[in-house]
């Protein structure tokens, strides 16, 4: 083989140098891709779960504006802040007013209902429903 046909050869293919530097080049990228598309889909999933806290909050808001509105002449309502464990437990009683609250086969009950705000145990409040029948007083 001749000098000039060995040289030429090699001027055509890569080096192990420019192969190295075009990995890190591909490493970077798909590093940068990787990282933005993570973050996009962690801000999605909190933007998902706020919107779906915020529709059960105005869900329960417009159910209790509807059972309040429709309360009958007979109910008795009445509140306050219990004490329990130190912390204050905010509560509404309704006490004759039935079909408040009835779901399910159960029918109208002239029962008490509690409806409190009870603290949860990584912080915040969670509502708790109590459904009293009328034969406990």
């Amino acid at each position: 083989m001749s000098p000039a046909r060995t040289h030429s050869a090699h001027a055509r293919a890569f080096t192990l140098l420019e192969m190295t530097v075009v990995m890190a080049i591909f490493v970077l990228l798909a590093g940068g891709i990787y990282s933005t598309v993570n973050v996009a889909m962690q801000a999605t999933a909190v933007l998902t779960e706020d919107t779906l806290q915020s529709q059960r909050l105005d869900a329960f808001v417009s159910l209790l504006r509807r059972t309040f509105r429709n309360l009958p002449a007979s109910a008795r309502l009445s509140g306050g802040v219990r004490v329990e464990d130190g912390e204050g437990c905010a509560e509404i009683v309704l006490r004759d007013a039935p079909g408040v609250f009835a779901w399910g086969s159960g029918g109208p009950s002239a029962g008490t209902v509690v409806l409190s705000a009870l603290p949860r145990l990584g912080g915040g409040r969670e509502v708790s429903l109590l459904l009293l029948p009328g034969s406990l007083g």
